[in-house]
Parts: structure tokens; sequence; C-alpha cells
């Protein structure tokens, strides 16, 4: 698996793509404090506001990915002078979990569109899917 077809989407004014060094994780949720722990490592010297959004999207994608594909999932981050990209990726088998009552959540991908400038999703040929959540380097306040 490559990161390329969400970067392209992701960041499709960009010539070269940042290169992405991805962390392996399990379908558990304690992976979700992991990869937010990854992300933040990797983008360290991000305005406390713009950071605390890129915690929260990181969030968000990995419990999904948990949640929902239960597979084995990639982190992977990509900066760029204006913009970091928070990519997951999973296996995403296909399987829908069977609704025996209603559950609570399901909001995670609407927070992360609030929270980024653009978000999407890849579905990949050979399997799996890649969601991805493109964040201003910028805080809110610079931009007001």
């Amino acid at each position: 698996m490559t990161w390329h077809d969400a970067l392209t989407d992701a960041l499709p004014s960009e010539r070269a793509l940042p290169d992405v060094e991805p962390l392996a994780l399990e379908a558990d949720l304690r992976s979700v404090g992991v990869a937010r722990r990854f992300v933040l490592e990797q983008t360290a010297d991000l305005e406390d506001g713009v950071a605390d959004d890129v915690r929260l999207v990181t969030s968000e994608l990995v419990t999904n990915a948990v949640v929902h594909a239960r597979t084995a999932l990639q982190v992977g981050v990509a900066l760029t002078d204006e913009a970091v990209v928070v990519m997951v990726h999973d296996l995403d088998l296909g399987r829908r979990e069977e609704r025996t009552h209603e559950r609570d959540g399901g909001r995670g991908l609407s927070i992360v569109a609030e929270l980024s400038c653009a978000s999407g999703r890849v579905q990949h040929e050979g399997g799996g899917k890649t969601y991805w959540a493109r964040l201003c380097r910028c805080s809110s306040e610079d931009s007001a």
C-alpha cells in the first residue's frame, strides 16, 4: 500500500508529494492513543490550536477504522509548508455490522470535515481504503 492516491487527492497542487513513514496498528481502541502520539511527534512544530485539531482528527479517523473496518490499519502523516495531511488506511473487507440496537456515535467523519480544509476517501483497487484529512498549518485565529 502506498499513500500516493490519498496524497494526490489531498494535495492536488503539490508537484512533489511528501514522503510518508506509516505506523502499523492493530484494530484495538488502544491504538487510538498510540496513533495520536505518533502523529503529534511527526508534527511537533505546529501551533497549539492546529495541533489540537490534528489530535482530534487523528482520533476520529483511527476510531472509525477500528470500530467499522475491524482490520489492521496504518496511520500516515504528510507535511507541507501550508498543510498537514493525516491518513488512515484499513483493509475494508466490506463487512457490515448488524444493527441490533441504536448506537451512540456516528459523528466522527462530520467532526473531521468540520476541522479540516478538505477530507476524503480513496478506495484502493487491491482492497482497502484510506481516509484522509488536510488541515491548514495556520490556526483559525491567524486567518481571521
